[in-house]
């Protein structure tokens, strides 16, 4: 289960809706799905496959202005290790 606020789980709903990736009639059953399987909203799009992770992180750098960072290439001091 994704842990977001709700806050931001309508946030990203919205910019999903506004980039034409999920359409407005797709919330009723967003919401249903949500509701019955006690889940997030972004956790009932994936598994309703109205869209994917990769099409979300891609929103959230173009609407955000994020840049995407491989962390597996980064290396992490000691110091912050602990």
């Amino acid at each position: 289960m994704l842990k977001i606020s709700r806050e931001s789980e309508i946030n990203i709903i919205n910019m999903l809706i506004d980039q034409d990736i999920i359409s407005g009639k797709d919330l009723p059953k967003i919401k249903k799905v949500s509701k019955e399987g006690n889940k997030s909203q972004i956790d009932a799009v994936f598994e309703l496959k109205l869209t994917n992770e990769e099409k979300i992180l891609n929103v959230l750098v173009k609407e955000q202005n994020l840049e995407v960072a491989d962390l597996s290439k980064i290396e992490i001091s000691d110091d912050i290790k602990t």
